[in-house]
């Protein structure tokens, strides 16, 4: 009985959770209107409640809300960032860097198909007997991998993420709107084929298409820096 124990031992004035879920208002008892009977009501008493909770999971905020007569406290959530390439993979795409820059002799196409067979990668890009087709397609799955999203840094309360952190996780969110995609937008406003015709075509090993999806993801970014971030007029000139 550890809730017990805060409210008649310790003497607490009042309860702050730091993380998703405590204990009490998964106990037993009704869901709505709770009554003495039921264990969250019993655990909890009277101490007021303070969940500390990210804004992306609301419905278990909700319950928190519900059956521990919660206050909840939203924060951000953590900020994105780029996976990135370690070790093997690392070795990898600068033997292919080297091959695209022209150092194309026997042992170094040895070496990319040992280090790809090393780390698995023949069934994602299978060879081919074009070989600088197959390192193309090789570069363009590192170069995916590469930049994919994943959680950074644990959002710090109080503090507000540098203006680099707002530009990446405004884009990136504004990046997956099903009707009026920035991406989309940003194709629009640069006279080029859709984003998604460009992933594709890049995914590939197209390095024209790499270089326009690039460009397109570069375009956005300084859209949301420049208009949203640092709140530019609407007649301000966007330069790329």
């Amino acid at each position: 009985m550890f809730y017990r124990w805060i409210v008649n031992r310790f003497g607490a004035d009042a309860l702050v959770h730091f993380g998703m879920h405590g204990t009490a208002e998964w106990m037993p008892g009704l869901q709505l209107g709770l009554t003495d009977e039921c264990w969250s009501d019993i655990l909890l008493g009277e101490l007021p409640q303070f969940y500390i909770y990210p804004m992306n999971n609301p419905s278990e905020a909700n319950i928190a809300k519900r059956r521990g007569y919660a206050t909840i406290i939203s924060h951000a959530i953590p900020p994105y960032a780029r996976a990135g390439l370690y070790k093997e993979f690392q070795a990898l795409r600068d033997l292919l860097g080297d091959f695209e820059n022209g150092r194309d002799f026997p042992e170094l196409r040895d070496a990319i198909m040992q280090k790809a067979a090393l780390l698995n990668l023949h069934d994602d890009v299978p060879p081919s007997e074009d070989f600088a087709k197959y390192a193309s397609e090789l570069a363009a799955y590192l170069k995916e991998m590469e930049n994919r999203l994943i959680c950074g840094d644990l959002h710090v309360l109080g503090e507000n993420p540098d203006k680099a952190t707002q530009v990446e996780l405004i884009t990136e969110a504004l990046k997956n709107q099903s009707e009026l995609a920035l991406l989309d937008f940003a194709a629009t406003c640069l006279n080029t084929e859709p984003y998604s015709m460009l992933a594709q075509r890049a995914k590939a090993g197209d390095k024209d298409a790499q270089l326009k999806k690039e460009k397109l993801e570069a375009f956005c970014k300084k859209l949301i820096e420049e208009y949203v971030i640092e709140e530019k007029p609407i007649g301000h000139t966007l330069e790329v």
